[in-house]
């Protein structure tokens, strides 16, 4: 199928022999891309466009398509026209879907694509060409969230169709790889027994060999963010990673070395500052040292899964004597110091309070947390009301104070 410029537009043709009869062939298509610009999302409401047949007095109903769109490089596809549409010779018709709300994040794409197909074929004495122009694919577009700087960050896409798959680079979005090979392993949730952290996919980052993984985002200068990331042995042996952070290009700043066995997922979390001046374009990366303890092999180790690159979020309170039982904490009421407070979420923690009975759990990851204390012989909990925890969902730079 050849493409030649239209009327600012553009027509497909298949050539002297004619179209010939047939189904919908999901290898014959033009496509359409469109982007957000650096430090934006987009939010695809409509796609338009007009579309024709060769210019005749008669109409052939040769033509017919249908138009997909696609945001994760067309390992999933929606279709905009449910019933083949039919292009005419006597004019060229218009073709319009709207309130799509389509979320389209930095470093991602929305793309187009329209399938022609003949059901009865052609004659080659009268030519038949698909042509479309104007087309528009519109929407609105936002700065992006600041406290949300990475995309696939838990490996869900493409969706994997086997239990494990050696992606191209490529094909994955948001995510590149320095491994010579040029791929990325992805592992199905459940998959020789391990679990994704989160989701339902996780990455390997030792895919065929020793390499590094990592994602470029828009930084907000003079900020400072946290770091998340779960890791996971695959052999008896711990495997070790760097993770890293800097402009693209470097230098990189070491956030650690990370070593962890096989036996579960660890979750870590490094708050980072970045500097006041220079460079936004900025990855974080992840850098294969060893698996199996050092024994090997290359090509395998190193799990990888729920990664982000977020503001800080906390969550803070008071434990107070309440002596009027009301589960309020009334003007004459005062803190308790040296209490246990307990924090179990994404991260775990245990802190004790400060001499004001305040308490504050800080740096944290987004996720939703359970906040519970170590009662104290002698004492009665007033609040909250069984189970006596408090459970709080975070947001990226979220701060609760209860």
């Amino acid at each position: 199928m050849s493409i030649f410029s239209y009327n600012n537009g553009q027509r497909l043709w298949v050539g002297n022999t004619g179209w010939v009869a047939g189904v919908l062939d999901f290898t014959r298509f033009i496509q359409f891309d469109a982007s957000p610009a650096s430090g934006n999302t987009f939010t695809v409401t409509g796609v338009s466009f007009r579309y024709g047949d060769n210019p005749l007095s008669t109409d052939f109903n040769i033509l017919k398509f249908q138009a997909y769109y696609s945001t994760d490089n067309w390992f999933t596809k929606t279709v905009l026209n449910g019933t083949p549409l039919g292009y005419l010779n006597t004019t060229m018709s218009i073709f319009s879907v709207s309130n799509l709300n389509v979320p389209v994040a930095g470093g991602q794409t929305f793309s187009l694509r329209i399938y022609p197909y003949s059901p009865t074929g052609s004659n080659p004495m009268t030519p038949s060409f698909a042509i479309h122009d104007t087309v528009v694919i519109s929407g609105t577009t936002a700065p992006s969230d600041p406290c949300l700087n990475l995309c696939n960050s838990d490996f869900e896409q493409p969706v994997l169709s086997s239990s494990y798959f050696q992606y191209p680079v490529n094909d994955v979005p948001c995510w590149k790889t320095t491994a010579s090979i040029q791929t990325i392993e992805l592992w199905k949730s459940g998959f020789s027994g391990i679990q994704a952290y989160l989701g339902n996919q996780f990455a390997e980052l030792n895919s065929q060999g020793v390499g590094t993984l990592y994602q470029g985002f828009t930084a907000t200068l003079g900020s400072t963010v946290s770091v998340s990331f779960a890791h996971r042995g695959r052999y008896a042996n711990p495997d070790v990673m760097r993770v890293e952070i800097g402009p693209a290009g470097g230098p990189y700043a070491s956030l650690g070395n990370y070593s962890d066995n096989n036996t579960a997922w660890s979750y870590h979390t490094v708050p980072y500052t970045f500097p006041s001046s220079g460079s936004t374009n900025y990855e974080i990366r992840f850098v294969s040292i060893s698996s199996n303890g050092g024994a090997g092999p290359a090509d395998g180790g190193n799990f990888l899964d729920a990664i982000s690159v977020n503001c800080p979020a906390s969550i803070c309170g008071v434990k107070f004597n309440d002596l009027n039982g009301n589960g309020l904490k009334d003007g004459t009421e005062t803190g308790i110091p040296n209490w246990t407070i307990n924090l179990i979420g994404p991260i775990d923690s245990s802190i004790t309070t400060d001499a004001n009975g305040n308490y504050c759990f800080t740096n944290l990851p987004v996720g939703t947390y359970t906040v519970s204390e170590t009662n104290q012989s002698g004492w009665q909990q007033t609040a909250p009301q069984s189970p006596g925890t408090y459970t709080a969902t975070l947001a990226a730079g979220q701060n609760i104070d209860n």
